[in-house]
């Protein structure tokens, strides 16, 4: 009721009623609102770039892709939207709360190329880390 009170629920993009009868092979539509949490605002920095490739500093708090409640609010999608690229395939991945260095592809060639120097070892990743304190002997 809540939904088509609001209009929320369509029967081929039209609102409905309580009364509304479904036919066979209506299209049924329920509009709903999400709002993704917030990330970071440090920037996506493009270390390098080159015609199908480039190198980002991810920071933490952004995921790579769409996954979960993120949807909008990835490393892919706001390169894509702030670069007007159409297609970024990464080539490595890094966790949400991790930062550091990445490669994007722009052509899916490329990405092959990639993936094959790393299983050949001729890519190496490193992963670093920093703490703070001190570690008990």
């Amino acid at each position: 009721r809540y939904a088509i009170e609001r209009g929320l629920l369509t029967i081929n993009d039209k609102p409905v009623t309580a009364d509304t009868l479904i036919k066979t092979s209506d299209v049924i539509g329920h509009k709903i609102h999400r709002h993704e949490p917030p990330c970071t605002d440090e920037p996506i920095k493009i270390v390098h770039e080159e015609d199908d490739l480039l190198v980002i500093n991810k920071p933490g708090g952004i995921p790579v892709h769409p996954a979960g409640r993120f949807r909008h609010n990835t490393v892919i999608h706001v390169l894509k939207k702030e670069h007007n690229i159409p297609k970024l395939y990464p080539a490595n991945r890094l966790d949400l709360p991790t930062s550091g260095l990445m490669l994007i592809v722009k052509t899916p060639e490329r990405a092959k190329d990639i993936e094959r120097e790393m299983v050949g070892g001729k890519i190496r990743k490193e992963y670093v880390c920093r703490v703070d304190g001190e570690f008990p002997e």
